[in-house]
């Protein structure tokens, strides 16, 4: 299982797209009930659901000009463009998903850089015995 954590800065320097971007990500997220730290909270959910505790690990990327991962932030909003417009955050020509990419790593300028969004995964093991017990708990339809 992966999950996000989205609060921290996904541009240095801040640039006034990147935090416009993040702010219309995020801000579609809290209205639509979306947990943004939800990979934060993996350990206690599994934990909470029964389940060992799970390994933890997180990843993402880093890079700057071409290299940036603007296009996984403009794919990522450029997704959720149309929730936003039916949630009165911003409409999709204001987004520009087709362009969004360009425009943010062209704010990066030459020296700047951009960070992924950090995926958290967790997995754990469960014995053969208790995978059956479980199993055999979950109604089925």
């Amino acid at each position: 299982m992966h999950e996000l954590d989205l609060h921290y800065s996904w541009s240095y320097p801040q640039t006034p797209l990147w935090r416009q971007a993040r702010t219309w990500l995020l801000d579609a997220f809290a209205q639509g009930g979306v947990r943004p730290r939800m990979g934060l909270d993996l350990f206690a959910t599994f934990r909470a659901g029964g389940l060992p505790d799970p390994r933890l690990m997180l990843e993402t990327f880093i890079g700057g000009g071409s290299l940036s991962p603007a296009w996984a932030w403009a794919s990522a909003i450029g997704a959720v463009a149309p929730l936003m417009e039916r949630l009165g955050i911003a409409n999709v020509e204001e987004v520009g998903p087709e362009t969004l990419a360009g425009r943010l790593e062209t704010e990066l300028g030459t020296d700047g850089i951009a960070v992924g969004p950090p995926m958290i995964g967790a997995w754990s093991r469960v014995a053969q015995s208790s995978a059956r017990s479980f199993e055999s708990g979950i109604s089925r339809a």
